[in-house]
């Protein structure tokens, strides 16, 4: 939980609890019998931890905080392992291209794709922070990373190419992967994050996308299958409750899903608006804009620095000095303690006002949790 880069579900927490993996045979099996958790994530972690639908949060960033420190977590230690998991999961038999249906359903059925939806969208973004690190205080998970590569890129070789016209984005790749020159997987190192942050650096849409092309085949498959026998208690013991999900990776949809396939075609029917944040990585906005006024606006309030000419906004001086409240992660400033400590926890995926009507939805902020109230229950109310 410390290094996700969102909250899991408990679904998927289990799902990695049960998950089996033969280190020398490169083999990967789920055995919930014997793994999964028996008792409730909160009878395990008691206050650290809350439960907002299916996903299990910290009750508050200090919290992790005080798990980090008083457990002596090396975080490096961590995302390696989450990396290679995921690589190996994502490379393990269940993914497989031409996989007949009644394999895909055996493995469904398994619990073999409780995790997919975390693994698929954050792989690289745990790679990313590896990278980061450096390989420094790895000790023998080097040797698991190094596996996990290797097996990565002999299954989705043919798939990990760049445009040719994106040489520049392989030479970046490899200033980015320096430290881990004379390791012998610096070679797939380099082509795994060539290609994945040249996909960061694509256009909304194809950010919103799967990059390989074999796991958005498996993604849709295995996604149809779940949609169709979601109505066996088995099924929702694996996976939750909410099997009708978006395809769009950014969404927060992606993996919290709707009960019904109605529900979830609305949803999809605002992600059709055609204007969108040119920000890469823009995690304000998870929909696009129905007209270009309404994206421009967006830019200038969330991303000044993105804007030229006429249309730059110039704060005013006190406001510049005032803004003395510096998020820790990106170093963006505030004028306001609340509204900085309300974009940290954007960063963690933090929800902590909750609204008690529907409890599935929550808030960052306690502003948004009143307006919600106000425009959904009290206008049914009257």
């Amino acid at each position: 939980m410390p290094c996700a880069k969102r909250p899991l579900n408990w679904h998927e927490i289990q799902a990695v609890l049960s998950m089996v993996i033969n280190e020398s045979e490169a083999s990967f099996a789920m055995d919930y019998r014997n793994k999964k958790l028996r008792d409730d994530i909160r009878e395990i972690c008691g206050s650290l931890v809350q439960k907002l639908g299916n996903r299990i949060m910290f009750c508050h960033s200090t919290a992790k905080l005080h798990i980090i420190g008083t457990q002596g977590l090396n975080m490096k230690l961590i995302e390696c392992d989450l990396t290679t998991t995921c690589l190996r999961y994502l490379s393990s038999q269940c993914f497989q291209r031409g996989l007949d249906e009644d394999r895909l359903k055996n493995f469904t059925q398994q619990g073999y794709y409780a995790f997919q939806d975390y693994a698929l969208a954050k792989w690289g973004h745990h790679l990313e922070a590896v990278i980061k690190a450096g390989p420094h205080e790895l000790g023998h998970n080097v040797d698991y990373l190094s596996q996990a590569l290797f097996q990565f890129v002999s299954v989705y070789h043919d798939e990990l190419s760049i445009p040719v016209d994106a040489e520049e984005r392989t030479l970046r790749a490899r200033e980015d992967c320096r430290e881990f020159v004379g390791y012998a997987f610096h070679k797939h190192l380099v082509a795994v994050w060539a290609h994945f942050s040249h996909q960061q650096l694509a256009h909304f849409k194809e950010r919103n996308k799967l990059s390989l092309p074999s796991l958005r085949s498996s993604l849709k498959q295995t996604r149809g299958i779940l949609e169709t026998v979601g109505t066996q208690n088995e099924i929702h013991e694996l996976y939750g409750d909410f099997l009708f999900k978006c395809d769009r990776l950014t969404c927060d949809y992606f993996y919290e899903g709707f009960e019904t396939k109605e529900g979830r075609d609305n949803h999809l029917r605002r992600h059709d608006r055609p204007y969108h944040c040119p920000k890469p990585g823009c995690s304000v906005v998870a929909f696009g804009f129905s007209t270009n006024k309404d994206r421009d606006k967006h830019i200038r309030q969330y991303h000044p620095e993105e804007t030229s000419g006429s249309t730059f906004i110039q704060l005013p001086r006190e406001l510049v000095e005032d803004a003395r409240f510096a998020c820790p992660d990106c170093g963006q400033t505030f004028t306001r303690k609340a509204n900085r400590d309300a974009h940290v926890r954007s960063h963690y995926g933090e929800r902590p006002f909750v609204c008690d009507v529907c409890p599935n939805k929550a808030f960052t902020r306690s502003n948004d949790l009143r307006r919600h109230v106000r425009d959904i229950h009290s206008r049914k109310r009257g």
